[in-house]
């Protein structure tokens, strides 16, 4: 991404480890670089990478916002954890950042909504903790794209991490139906018995296949994928023979596209096939098709600014540096 152009990425996630953290560190010489911590003894060891690199890494502490994964679980751990930040040489503390990832487990709008605001409340409050130690606190970073527009709105909320609203998928179109699906999988039929067509794109060629479907046949309900066919439930007069070419919408497009290096839009560099769909080079399964992804709406994200409301910012595709490049890989983000 940052040989790509992008000068600003957060690392949604905690690092461990010597090489990735000498990696990160390398990193943060060339762009703005920042990583979620939960530990003190790691957040050390990333201070040191950075020394040693010459560099410095902003860090936000991570709170466990009720998803029940990575992060601090009280506000006065986050306040304690902080604090400890603030002495370390190499790292740049910068606030907080608080997935609320269960809330796009819950299909349920209402209910979705539910466990957003309450997640966002204690977010919130931690971060209102913070400053009143006297600790720095910028930045308090959430949303994923089943919650991006509440949360992007919550008051407090600075940055917007959602990711898979830039190419969509099944899973969260079925909640935010909103944005565009701009990632296909190309896939051959491969068989074709009287009740249902088979094509040779499995389960190692996306995330979520029980959840992906035929591009402009929703007729042909998803029946099963196994580890190199896909067979969706068709009767003879449904058409498609043995050869014809079909593409899928993923059912979640993170695990789709985490396997690529790259994935080009279709006017960047890397591969040039005319039309408005480029594919990537896929080994050994499929390639990948994707049209210029979708963008928060305008009345949303201000793209000139990088906006989202006065001091809300997009952090999937903000901040250009140079030509534009291929965004789709920043959909491995968060949701």
């Amino acid at each position: 991404m940052v040989r790509s152009g992008i000068d600003g990425v957060f690392v949604v996630n905690t690092v461990a480890g010597p090489d990735k953290l000498a990696a990160l560190a390398v990193l943060a010489s060339d762009a703005d670089v920042m990583v979620a911590v939960d530990d003190a003894d790691n957040a050390a060891r990333i201070a040191a990478a950075a020394r040693e690199a010459g560099s410095i890494i902003g860090v936000l502490v991570e709170l466990d916002t009720g998803m029940d994964r990575a992060g601090v679980d009280t506000t006065e751990e986050a306040v304690a954890l902080a604090a400890k930040l603030v002495e370390l040489e190499g790292v740049n503390l910068l606030g907080l950042t608080g997935y609320e990832g269960h809330c796009s487990l819950t299909p349920e709008r209402e209910l979705r909504h539910k466990r957003e605001q309450k997640a966002m409340s204690f977010l919130v409050e931690t971060a209102e903790a913070l400053r009143s130690a006297g600790l720095p606190c910028p930045i308090v970073s959430a949303a994923g794209t089943a919650t991006w527009e509440w949360t992007a709105s919550f008051p407090g909320i600075t940055e917007s991490q959602a990711g898979s609203y830039v190419v969509m998928d099944n899973f969260h179109g079925a909640m935010v139906p909103e944005f565009e699906h701009a990632i296909t999988v190309v896939t051959t039929v491969i068989s074709r018995p009287p009740d249902r067509v088979i094509v040779d794109a499995g389960n190692k060629s996306m995330g979520a296949p029980a959840l992906a479907s035929i591009v402009g046949r929703d007729d042909l309900p998803n029946f099963r994928f196994d580890e190199e066919h896909g067979i969706f439930a068709a009767a003879r007069e449904a058409g498609l023979r043995v050869g014809d070419v079909v593409e899928l919408v993923p059912g979640y497009a993170p695990g789709t596209i985490n396997p690529e290096a790259a994935v080009p839009e279709r006017d960047h560099p890397l591969r040039e096939t005319g039309g408005s769909r480029t594919e990537s080079h896929r080994r050994p399964g499929h390639p990948i098709r994707a049209k210029t992804p979708t963008r928060m709406p305008d009345a949303v994200l201000d793209h000139a600014s990088g906006l989202m409301r006065p001091g809300c910012r997009d952090v999937c595709g903000y901040r250009w540096r140079g030509r534009r490049p291929a965004v789709l890989v920043a959909v491995s983000s968060t949701g």
